[in-house]
Formats: C-alpha cells, sequence, structure tokens
C-alpha cells in the first residue's frame, strides 16, 4: 500500500469514527449517547476536582463504581486537609440513602465511634435538587432529558480514544421545575420551598461538560456548580471531573449492615462530646 494511499484510508476511517455525532443534532446526538450509556448498566469511575470556599481550595481525587439500573453509586475519595493532615471520605448512595464513611490522620470512624458509616438524614434528593449534584447518575439522567443549552466541543483524545465533546446547561426554568418537584418529593413547606428557590436563583446555573467515544458511551464528565452559603456569604465553587471505564462489569453496591451504620445526629452528638461540631454534610 502506498503512502497516499495509506493516509487516504486513515482518514476515511476517522471520519466514519465520528460521523454519527456529525450527523446529528448536539441535543439529539447528546440524549441518544446518553441513553446508550445508561443501557450499559455500570462503569468505573476515577474523580478528581476541587472546592473553593472564601479563597480556601481544597482538592479531591478518588475512584468508584456506578450501578445506572440501580441509582447505585460508591465513591472512595481522598484530600489534604493541611500540612501533614489527610482526610479520606467514603460515601455510599444505595436505596436513595447516602452513607458515609472517614478516615482523618489515619483514624477510622469504626476507631472513633465503633461504627463504619454515617447514614445522612437528608435524602439524597433533595441535596441535589436544582442539578447541583456530583452523583453521576443523577446528573446523566438530567442529560438524557432534551432541554437547555447544548453546544459541540469538537474532537479530542482521552485514554486513547477519540472523542467528540458537548458543553451543557439545563434552562433556568427546566432546572427551577426539577427544584420544585425534588422539593415537593422531600415534604418541604411552601416557605422552606420559597427559600431553596431564592438560594438556587442566587447561584450560578450548573454547567456540564461531556465527551463521548464512538461507540457512544460516556468517556468523561466535567461538572461545575456554585452555590451561595445558607447565610449569604461566600459561595461555594465546585468543579468536579469524572472519567468512566470498564462498562458493563459485574458489581454488586448494597447497603451496610445497620449495626455498622450511625445516624447523623448520633454522630453529631458523638463529634460534640469530642468538643467539635462538625456535620458530614457540610463538607460535600
Amino acid at each position: 500500500m502506498s503512502g497516499i494511499t495509506g493516509v487516504a484510508v486513515a482518514l476515511v476511517l476517522a471520519s466514519c469514527g465520528t460521523s454519527t455525532a456529525l450527523q446529528m443534532a448536539p441535543t439529539a446526538y447528546l440524549a441518544a449517547a446518553t441513553r446508550t450509556t445508561l443501557a450499559r448498566s455500570t462503569a468505573d469511575v476515577t474523580l478528581s476536582g476541587s472546592i473553593d470556599t472564601g479563597g480556601r481550595t481544597v482538592e479531591m481525587t478518588g475512584t468508584g463504581t456506578a450501578d445506572f439500573s440501580t441509582n447505585a453509586v460508591t465513591m472512595d475519595m481522598s484530600t489534604q486537609l493541611g500540612p501533614g493532615r489527610t482526610f479520606e471520605i467514603r460515601e455510599l448512595l444505595v436505596d436513595g440513602t447516602m452513607y458515609v464513611g472517614m478516615v482523618i490522620d489515619g483514624q477510622s470512624l469504626k476507631q472513633a465511634t465503633g461504627r463504619d458509616w454515617i447514614r445522612l438524614s437528608v435524602p439524597i434528593a433533595c441535596a441535589s435538587a436544582g442539578g447541583a449534584s456530583s452523583d453521576p447518575v443523577d446528573q446523566l439522567r438530567l442529560l438524557a432529558a432534551k432541554g437547555g443549552s447544548v453546544s459541540s466541543l469538537g474532537t479530542s483524545v482521552i485514554g486513547g480514544r477519540r472523542v467528540q465533546g458537548f458543553s451543557y446547561a439545563p434552562s433556568r426554568q427546566q432546572a427551577l421545575a426539577r427544584l420544585d418537584t425534588i422539593a415537593s418529593k422531600c415534604g418541604l413547606t411552601p416557605a422552606q420551598q420559597a427559600t431553596a428557590r431564592t438560594a438556587f436563583q442566587a447561584g450560578h446555573l450548573p454547567s456540564s461538560k461531556v465527551w463521548f467515544s464512538t461507540d457512544q458511551l460516556l468517556r468523561r464528565m466535567q461538572m461545575v456548580m456554585s452555590m451561595p452559603s445558607s447565610a449569604g456569604g461566600t459561595p461555594t465553587d465546585e468543579n468536579v471531573t469524572m472519567d468512566f471505564s470498564n462498562y458493563g462489569a459485574q458489581v454488586d453496591i448494597t447497603p451496610p449492615a445497620s449495626s455498622d451504620v450511625m445516624s447523623e445526629q448520633q454522630f453529631q452528638a458523638f463529634a460534640n462530646a469530642q468538643g467539635g461540631g462538625t456535620s458530614p454534610t457540610t463538607n460535600g
């Protein structure tokens, strides 16, 4: 095969690899590729990102698994609290409930309290109101629903795979409607719902960038969120990137044994007795 022929064949193959994305409108392709991804049921997730509050930035990394068919996620993450100080957190989302475990400076929650997990009192659906959620399953289902603003980012390469990128932001109307639906399911009073809407409107709409390989599987998701503080102070900015791989593998994400779980109120009482007062919900 001549060099010219080889180049021609390579160009044809490359164009075929991205033809589906080029032939479909960005909104239609994004919805179709997201449905294809969800149909594969499971994926491994690698996470990196940062949280910025009042000029203080905390970097984090992690790995985990998502089960799209059962809306379950497990993540192990770590960060630095300061010079020589480490913080590891385990998150388990299953059956609509979030469980959190942690290791601070080498001491685990089990060593401190006799339990491995804290069960958060607020249902995860309430915590992810308006689309401001780093739960990949929640974000994928939001992407699968047509609506909002979608634009192409062009092609690039991630992990040796050619990918097509898109940016996505829900419309304010779509985000507020979703917020109202979730607030209703969570039993918020009209006054609480109005407060939630005001706080949400004071922040920026969450936005995402996603990259799909030629088989229409999600390979990377980047989410940027900004939420105002409840007291009207400095907002919290979160920037999270998740890479997806190993689709369709067998996973088993189940709730922890009740004997290994303490309530958030029990943990708060323990923390107060030790002279602290930090709730796990303030860190995520």
